[in-house]
């Protein structure tokens, strides 16, 4: 059985950490938020191209983003790359 952690809002969503990948529960608006394309239910297996293994790893790297780098997800069972842009 997967245990899930606490929910945590960033810059770029609020997620769930399930095993070893983060699942999209809500999108973030606003002046901070960085459009990423990502949707409620993406499954996010990577940052730029670095798997992901716990929550702190993924709060660095999401703070390292820079715009071009690329978000490996899961959408609807199939893997999809997202490059995002700084507002």
């Amino acid at each position: 059985m997967t245990r899930l952690q606490s929910m945590k809002c960033g810059l770029i969503a609020c997620v769930v950490a399930v095993a070893s990948a983060f699942v999209v529960v809500a999108q973030l608006s606003g002046s901070n938020a960085l459009d990423t394309g990502l949707e409620a239910g993406d499954i996010i297996r990577a940052v730029d191209r670095t798997a992901l293994q716990t929550t702190s790893q993924f709060e660095t790297l999401v703070h390292k983003l820079r715009p071009g780098d690329v978000l490996q997800v899961e959408r609807k069972g199939k893997l999809q790359y997202l490059a995002f842009e700084m507002e």
